[in-house]
């Protein structure tokens, strides 16, 4: 074999795995190589035909979709790694495709001899942070591949390898390294673009998350939505992109998450400011009221399987209220709402948060009834009538009360919110001083830093000492929501540190939206061109759950356009280079 000059030693002759820098250098030698230097040869590509002691693997991109993969195994990355790359410039020739990017797995062995010695049972493993590659062996050829961008596709939580029953087991060989992403087409500059990626994405930075961003996050977000309403009004409310197969819709929301995503979608119609953008907004509204809306006696009632709930009819009635130039009839079906809403208010301030059925009569207390007082604070800042405003008054006093001997943490942003829609008339129904008692602590458990191992959960809020798993994007989003409403007020009653807080928690929340939203080239890699356009804008539902739902989309959307509402002055954006 003609010898190679191109990667770093220490990374042949290292014992264990070696350091981060020792790995991106090895790779930036790898994208150069790419496009190598007529004094540079690589050798030929054999079959791998057992697994040894190190393993390259390369995919290359043609439009999102992977054009090639090609691997080799060898004793050392020196021969591995220019197997690899040069069997996948062979078959991009053969096949007369040029790639966009490529992703190089560096990968060093260890031996899994059977199911119970398989060491990884997480979320953060190597295995689903896309830091970890499979070789299956029967002795004498190798029977099963996977890369790590291959066992990412064929489970959100991790690749799990599958044991024989009996008769001999296969054996099961574990690479674990690093995984890089090289946009090839920077490579003939001599500057070629290396990006390590996590879970098979770049690691968004919270100095990524300027103006520009968060305005290009929402209009993807916008875009989703607007884009996603069927001819007949229909937005499903999940769709499923699982890599390297067909989109998989389905509706397995509540009419709870159906007419806030249907909130949504109004307001970014009206945003959008198109003919086009307000008749989709107008017939997925026209199939809301069709599947959920009836009269019952006086009051307009929204039901879905038998259950009639509070929440669903505030967030409805809001809905109808805000959409621009909405029909006569739509104003009668608002009121009726109205009246079913105030129809479960109880004298002591709470709310029956179901009318059916009634054993629920007071589930949910701390989510349906923040949207019921939201709902109230509107038309509060449009007329203060005297009998609402002393409604109001008690249900917050109720409220607070309840909250500081209950604590949960989706209480905040509804009541935050509520508080701020009618500020002043709210300023005393408990006030400022409430508003920030609950974001101080919702503050509390914001995870600042990911781990180490897993810097892409920073953001999130996660409190495990509390038993507050809260990590997914829809009620991350909602969060985000409150804070910018406690923020404004921070702003206004001069409480400069808490806005320097309050400011920092929302931008750390954006980023962790941004890492989940799939909008870049890189977070397209494998999809075929019919998911990628039905993905485009939308969010992961976690770092380890690529299910789009309509609830997480619309939850950020709103915490971009309140985030945006502030000037640069706020604090809420990394200053841009």
């Amino acid at each position: 074999m003609e010898s190679v000059d191109w990667l770093p030693p220490t990374i042949v002759q290292a014992a264990g795995l070696p350091d981060d820098e020792l790995w991106r250098q090895a790779a930036t030698q790898l994208a150069s190589w790419w496009a190598p230097p007529a004094s540079v040869t690589a050798p030929d590509s054999k079959p791998v035909a057992t697994p040894e002691d190190f393993w390259v693997a390369v995919h290359a991109f043609a439009g999102g979709a992977e054009s090639v993969f090609t691997h080799a195994a060898a004793s050392s990355l020196m021969e591995a790694a220019p197997r690899a790359l040069r069997s996948a410039r062979r078959a991009l020739a053969i096949a007369n495709v040029d790639a966009e990017y490529i992703t190089v797995f560096l990968g060093q062995r260890k031996i899994i001899l059977d199911e119970t010695s398989l060491p990884y049972s997480d979320w953060h493993d190597p295995v689903s942070l896309g830091r970890a590659g499979f070789l299956c062996s029967d002795g004498r050829s190798l029977t099963e591949v996977i890369s790590p961008i291959h066992a990412l596709q064929k489970n959100e939580l991790r690749f799990r390898p599958q044991f024989g029953v009996s008769g001999q087991p296969p054996e099961w060989h574990i690479y674990i390294g690093r995984q890089f992403l090289i946009k090839v087409s920077d490579v003939p500059t001599g500057v070629p673009i290396v990006t390590e990626l996590l879970r098979g994405q770049p690691f968004i930075s919270e100095s990524m998350i300027t103006r520009r961003e968060v305005e290009s996050m929402a209009h993807e977000a916008a875009g989703w939505l607007l884009r996603n309403v069927g001819p007949d009004g229909h937005l499903p409310s999940e769709v499923t992109t699982a890599q390297g197969g067909p989109a998989a819709t389905a509706d397995v929301g509540n009419e709870l998450q159906e007419w806030m995503a249907t909130r949504t979608l109004v307001e970014a119609a009206r945003r959008e400011k198109s003919v086009t953008a307000l008749a989709a907004a107008r017939r997925n509204v026209q199939l809301n009221l069709s599947r959920f809306y009836h009269d019952e006696d006086d009051y307009g009632v929204i039901e879905m399987s038998g259950h009639v709930q509070l929440g669903a009819a505030a967030i409805a009635a809001l809905t109808l209220k805000e959409f621009p130039d909405a029909p006569p009839e739509w104003k009668d079906k608002e009121q009726r709402l109205e009246r079913l809403v105030s129809f479960l208010w109880r004298n002591n301030g709470s709310f029956r948060t179901f009318l059916r059925p009634s054993p629920r009569s007071l589930e949910n207390d701390h989510l349906y009834s923040g949207e019921a007082m939201l709902y109230w604070a509107s038309l509060l800042s449009e007329s203060a009538e005297s009998s609402l405003l002393k409604r109001y008054r008690r249900s917050a006093e109720y409220y607070r009360d309840w909250q500081r001997k209950n604590r949960d943490p989706s209480l905040v942003p509804w009541h935050t919110m509520a508080t701020m829609a009618a500020w002043p008339l709210t300023s005393k129904t408990p006030g400022a001083e409430w508003v920030f008692e609950m974001n101080d602590w919702l503050l509390g458990f914001q995870q600042a830093e990911g781990a180490p191992s897993h810097p892409d959960t920073a953001g999130r809020f996660y409190d495990p000492e509390q038993a507050i798993n809260t990590a997914d994007v829809p009620v991350s989003g909602l969060y985000l929501e409150g804070l910018s409403a406690a923020l404004r007020l921070a702003r206004i009653t001069g409480d400069i540190t808490r806005g320097k807080s309050y400011a920092l928690g929302i931008r750390r929340g954006l980023r962790m939206a941004r890492q989940l939203q799939f909008a870049g080239a890189a977070d397209f890699l494998g999809l075929p061109a019919a998911l990628r356009l039905t993905a485009r804008g939308g969010f992961r539902t976690t770092q380890y759950d690529s299910t789009i739902r309509c609830e997480n989309v619309q939850h950020i959307l709103r915490a971009c356009w309140s985030a945006l509402a502030f000037p640069d002055d706020a604090g809420l954006f990394a200053v841009s280079p």
